[in-house]
């Protein structure tokens, strides 16, 4: 960088966008996702015919398989087809129970862009324990088991395929759905999230609430989902690699290369219908903080019928508000949850409850928010601070030179599990 300056950068990007053949889907592949090779899991048929995964045992970690083989053998595997041709693998834990996926809340995690789902099962068990929740990951196509190519449409497409199973095949109620997406998988979950929650045509001619759904390209309906989680989020592909506008900084390649960046968040955000929790570290030097602040800040909805905005949680009449953001001091990209496990899963438990009570609610008929159903009230210290500065995180501070290549662990368990790269 020179100066106040980013034409460098911009022009390495113009390079590189070159050598791609000009295509920003081959460039945004290259630079934005880095599966496992070989993959840390197999699937195999167990002699009833069921798919079963189980780590490699040619993993450069034999601790995986001693200490979460079990975990990874209880799942249950689905291999599904997208619109895009390719077949995604799909881990699921099931809470125990008659119709766990009708009665409690599933959780769908897009991952980060260096681990495959197999990777995540440990925080995965942790989380499904304490939060009571079902846990389904997925594989973006080629990624672990799943086929094909790592793309931003096939990842698009991915999404899209393992909602409608869930809902359709599996029988979740989407309204206890809760799309997680971390780092780079927060663009599959707003993609998501947006195309199944914009408000312009979930309202009839007159303004009224309509029922009509948003479809996906190939004609499936977009659900609406119950809540997301994003962790760790990226504004878009190329922010990641530019300072936050408004600092003065001049030809950053998210602004001469606008037209061809890829994820946009900061678009999608503004037409989700359901409530979202942002979780970012103050001290992320890889996703500068900035991110978080900057799409909960963007966030739109807000209300019964996907209207109005504000921050909270139920309040009593059947509305939604989206909570307030948790901005985990000491953290950085990586260890959002190891930073402060306790305040991590309150976070998450309010949150997953207040999706199911609302679910309930509406399937019922009743009224009554959140706050009415007894959840864990959170520490009143932490509930709004400012993140003044940190969350302005210069990207000259970054370890890796200001590479736009994030290599992502699990939410938790960093230190634990993610040592490849």
């Amino acid at each position: 960088m020179l100066g106040s300056c980013y034409c460098l950068e911009s022009s390495v990007v113009g390079c590189l966008l070159c050598h791609a053949g000009c295509s920003t889907d081959k460039l945004a592949s290259s630079l934005a996702f880095h599966p496992p090779s070989p993959p840390s899991y197999v699937l195999r048929t167990a002699p009833d015919g069921t798919r079963v995964a189980a780590f490699d045992p040619l993993s450069d970690d034999p601790r995986l398989s001693q200490d979460w083989g079990a975990s990874l053998r209880s799942c249950e595997v689905d291999e599904v087809t997208t619109r895009r041709g390719n077949t995604v693998c799909v881990l699921r834990m099931r809470r125990p129970g008659r119709d766990a996926y009708g009665t409690k809340a599933t959780i769908v995690v897009s991952h980060g862009n260096a681990l495959d789902a197999a990777l995540f099962i440990p925080f995965a068990t942790h989380i499904a324990t304490q939060l009571d929740a079902n846990v389904s990951v997925y594989d973006y196509s080629g990624y672990g088991a799943s086929s094909g190519k790592p793309r931003v449409e096939d990842c698009k497409a991915d999404i899209e395929a393992v909602v409608t199973h869930h809902v359709d095949v599996l029988g979740c109620d989407p309204g206890r759905i809760v799309l997680y997406g971390q780092s780079i998988g927060s663009g599959p979950t707003c993609h998501y999230a947006a195309l199944a929650g914009n408000n312009q045509s979930s309202r009839s001619r007159d303004g009224a609430p309509s029922n009509r759904h948003n479809l996906t390209k190939d004609g499936k309906i977009a659900h609406k989902v119950g809540g997301v989680v994003l962790i760790s989020p990226i504004m878009s592909g190329l922010s990641v690699i530019s300072p936050p506008e408004g600092t003065g900084v001049m030809c950053t390649p998210a602004c001469v290369f606008k037209p061809c960046d890829v994820f946009k968040n900061f678009d999608e955000v503004a037409k989700f219908a359901c409530p979202a929790l942002v979780v970012h570290g103050r001290l992320d030097d890889q996703v500068p903080c900035s991110h978080g602040v900057g799409l909960h800040a963007l966030l739109g909805g807000g209300g019964g019928d996907g209207v109005g905005g504000g921050n909270g949680y139920g309040n009593g009449s059947g509305n939604w508000k989206h909570p307030e953001p948790y901005w985990v001091k000491n953290a950085g990209h990586q260890n959002v949850y190891d930073a402060d496990p306790a305040q991590f899963l309150a976070r998450m438990r309010r949150f997953v409850s207040d999706v199911s009570a609302r679910a309930s609610q509406t399937a019922g008929g009743g009224g009554g928010g959140g706050n009415d159903v007894g959840l864990m009230p959170l520490p009143a210290v932490e509930l709004m601070e400012p993140v003044g500065n940190e969350s302005r995180v210069k990207p000259a501070g970054r370890g890796d030179g200001g590479a736009p290549v994030v290599r992502d662990a699990p939410a938790g368990f960093a230190p634990q599990l993610m040592s490849r790269n």
